[in-house]
């Protein structure tokens, strides 16, 4: 059984305009070197927060996706959010 996920970057992009049946939301995030091991496989998380309290709600948007990705270094992302 795994453990819980380690989240190795975290990035918050405010004032983001998402219809509320969802869309794409493009951003970079930047990854430490110190993660830069081995490739591998990422889960990236995304919760477009509309009532803005920090929790996954109702009515908020949400995705969760794995993809491979270079370890180190500026990524280029676009993330696919839709409706809780």
């Amino acid at each position: 059984m795994d453990g819980p996920a380690e989240t190795v970057a975290y990035v918050d992009v405010p004032d983001v305009l998402v219809p509320p049946e969802g869309g794409d939301v493009p951003f970079q995030l930047r990854l430490p070197a110190a993660q830069a091991d081995a490739p591998r496989t990422l889960a990236w998380r995304a919760h477009a927060d509309r009532t803005a309290d920090g929790e996954v709600k109702a009515g908020d948007l949400v995705t969760t996706t794995t993809m491979p990705c270079d370890l180190f270094g500026t990524q280029e992302l676009v993330l696919t959010v839709v409706p809780v």
